[in-house]
C-alpha cells in the first residue's frame, strides 16, 4: 500500500496518508492514530464477513468495533458519506464510499463501480494481552504480507522494546509492510538505531505525529511528518513527539531552591 485517504471517518474530514514500508504512529491520546488502523481494519473485517465487495461496511466485528454510524461519521462532516481510498505500490487503486445512517452498525456502500483492493493485513494488539506477543510471527511472514501492530512494546523491558523495533525494522527491509501505533522512545530509538546500522534505508521509514488543536473554537487534528537520515537523527521534533524523557532531564537539573 502507498497510500491511504480516509474521508469523514472520525478524527479526518479528508486526510492522505502516504505509507512506507515501515510506518511509524505517535501522538497523545484520542488524536486519531488509530482512525488509519481502523480503518483499513473495517474493510478487512468487512470482506471476513462477505459484505465486501457487493454490500456495505461492516462498523463491528472480531478486529474492530466502532459502534453506528453515527461514532463514525466525522462530527465536522459536510456530508453523511465516509470514504476510503488505498493505492497500491503497482498503481492500482480501492475506492469505497458508504452511506453513514446514524443508528446502523452496517453502512450501505455507495461507490458505483468498486475497484476491488482485497489484501491480507495481519493485525496484533498487545493492548488486552496478559503477555507479550509472539513476535517470531514477524520473521515467518513473507514478503509482501502488510501488519499493522498496536502498542507492540506492552509489557517489555526497554533493551527488549528496543531490539523489537529493530526487529520491525529488518522485517520491513525485506518486504514485509508494517505499521505501528506506539508511544515508546525505546522501541522508536530501536528504529533509529537499525537505520544507523543500515538495516533499513531512511527513505524506507515514514513517521506521522498527531496532536489536537484549537482552530476557530473548533479541535482539529494536526499531523507533522518527522523525516529519518541516514545517522538515525530526525529533522525536526514537535512538541510532544518522543521528548518526555528529554523535558523531565531539564526538571531534573535544574537547581532546587531551599
Amino acid at each position: 500500500m502507498k497510500s491511504l485517504r480516509i474521508v469523514n471517518f472520525k478524527a479526518f474530514t479528508d486526510r492522505t496518508f502516504d505509507l512506507k514500508p515501515l510506518t511509524l504512529l505517535s501522538g497523545l491520546n484520542s488524536t486519531g492514530k488509530s482512525c488509519l488502523l481502523q480503518s483499513l481494519l473495517l474493510l478487512q473485517q468487512s470482506y471476513q464477513q462477505r459484505l465486501l465487495p457487493d454490500t456495505g461496511l461492516a462498523l463491528n466485528g472480531d478486529l474492530v468495533s466502532i459502534g453506528t454510524g453515527r461514532d463514525a461519521l466525522n462530527e465536522s462532516a459536510d456530508s453523511d458519506i465516509i470514504g476510503f481510498e488505498v493505492i497500491g505500490d503497482n498503481g492500482t487503486k480501492g475506492i469505497w464510499r458508504f452511506q453513514s445512517e446514524r443508528d446502523a452498525d452496517v453502512l450501505a456502500l455507495l461507490s458505483s463501480p468498486v475497484i476491488d483492493f482485497p489484501t491480507e493485513i495481519h493485525y496484533l494488539s498487545s493492548c488486552a494481552q496478559s503477555k507479550p506477543l509472539d513476535f517470531d510471527l514477524l520473521d515467518r511472514l513473507a514478503p509482501g504480507s502488510s501488519v499493522l501492530l498496536e502498542h507492540p512494546e506492552h509489557r517489555l523491558h526497554p533493551d527488549l522494546a528496543s531490539e523489537l523495533g529493530r526487529q520491525i525494522a529488518r522485517a520491513a527491509a525485506r518486504g514485509v509492510q508494517i505499521i505501528v501505533e506506539t508511544h515508546n522512545d525505546h522501541l522508536f530509538n530501536g528504529i533509529r538505531v537499525a537505520v544507523h546500522g543500515g538495516q533499513i534505508k531512511p527513505e524506507a521509514v515514514g513517521m506521522f505525529y498527531f496532536k489536537a488543536v484549537e482552530r476557530q473554537g473548533r479541535r482539529v487534528i494536526d499531523v507533522a511528518s518527522p523525516r529519518i537520515d541516514r545517522n538515525g537523527r530526525i529533522d525536526r521534533w514537535p512538541d510532544g513527539f518522543f521528548d518526555q524523557f528529554e523535558k523531565d532531564l531539564d526538571q531534573l537539573l535544574e537547581p532546587i531552591n531551599v
